[in-house]
């Protein structure tokens, strides 16, 4: 879960009871008024409240982009959209912007794969 940067609103990554997931969103007050699903995709639980409130990062696994890859969440409009210029040839995860909302950091690995096998000179 992420704190709003106001503190007056949680989200939260939470499953129903058909064993889908949700990112939803609700009011700290203790009102249910508050409360809105944001997205169904499954996305990984850790989630990073941009400083102007407006958006939150997260972490999707993408089929189309090969891997864990940080996605945009508008939350005016639930619209995901991947994030521009991250690495594409790693797998990228655990996203958190900077207090002025300029920058962001986040983990990142390599994709596994095979290395090419060179053998060595023959000793004579």
């Amino acid at each position: 879960m992420a704190w709003s940067p106001d503190s007056r609103q949680i989200a939260f990554k939470g499953s129903v009871r058909d064993g889908k997931t949700e990112i939803a969103l609700t009011s700290v007050d203790g009102s249910s008024k508050g409360f809105r699903v944001l997205t169904t995709q499954n996305a990984d639980p850790d989630l990073g409240w941009h400083p102007d409130g407006k958006s939150i990062l997260l972490t999707m696994k993408s089929t189309e982009h090969s891997g864990n890859r940080l996605f945009v969440l508008d939350l005016a409009t639930s619209e995901l959209s991947l994030l521009e210029s991250q690495p594409m040839k790693q797998i990228n995860f655990h996203g958190a912007w900077s207090p002025d909302g300029g920058r962001l950091v986040f983990s990142s690995r390599h994709i596994p794969g095979p290395v090419p096998w060179q053998p060595e000179a023959e000793i004579e």
